[in-house]
């Protein structure tokens, strides 16, 4: 998957250098997360693969829910949301995890 393939299904991020949004929104939160996924994807092209791969082992055991189980959901951006998951919980374990909900 190349940046730009990803770029296109991504939900807030649309390649801009600034955020559009309001920092301290939810809305800036997962632009920030989208563009980090983007730009690291850019880097290491075998990061959207093995996060697929990552993706599949998980919902196979189960550990999925919500949005991750909605197969009316394209794959690539339930893996993404996936992502930013794994992302908001590792870069922010205080904040309130029901944010991810809103996504």
């Amino acid at each position: 998957m190349t940046r730009e393939e990803l770029i296109k299904n991504c939900k807030y991020y649309k390649g801009e250098k600034e955020c559009p949004f309001e920092q301290g929104t939810t809305n800036a939160l997962w632009w920030g997360g989208e563009q980090h996924l983007c730009e690291t994807v850019e880097h290491n092209s075998n990061l959207f693969d093995n996060m697929t791969i990552d993706y599949n082992d998980a919902l196979s055991k189960g550990w999925c829910s919500g949005a991750l189980l909605d197969v009316n959901i394209p794959l690539v951006q339930r893996v993404i949301i996936y992502y930013l998951d794994l992302w908001h919980g590792k870069n922010y374990p205080y904040d309130d995890l029901d944010v991810i909900f809103t996504y």
